[in-house]
């Protein structure tokens, strides 16, 4: 199963379901303790059905809209990059604070985050 900000919304599909449906284009292997995991994984379903932020899509992709503060809802809705980002840091009790000010994480941020966490790439572009 996947906790996945997409096609609307905060929800659960299959794993097989996720693969097929979308591209990936990075994965990664990244440490967690069994705490951390469990940690994560609650703060996640307690996000099922919190919409997805298509403003906040566009806004993270386009740097001017970014400035206007468009789609700043903190976890109202999320786009899949902070969605990923937001569940590091319930896991790890880390703050990102740097990377969320407007609420606009890229993937490229949440990418520089998992390698700073010695996340290991287990295929690349």
């Amino acid at each position: 199963m996947v906790i996945q900000a997409s096609h609307g919304m905060v929800h659960v599909v299959p794993l097989e379901y996720m693969e097929r449906e979308n591209r990936v284009v990075a994965a990664f292997k990244i440490d967690l303790s069994e705490e951390e995991l469990t940690r994560g994984i609650r703060w996640a379903v307690s996000m099922c059905g919190r919409g997805y932020s298509q403003l906040g899509a566009l806004a993270c992709t386009v740097p001017f809209l970014r400035r206007l503060g468009l789609a700043k809802n903190g976890d109202k809705e999320f786009i899949c990059s902070e969605f990923a980002a937001r569940f590091l840091e319930e896991a790890k009790g880390i703050k990102l604070d740097h990377m969320r000010d407007d609420d606009h994480v890229d993937p490229a941020m949440v990418e520089d985050l998992i390698i700073g966490l010695s996340g290991e790439a287990i295929n690349a572009r």
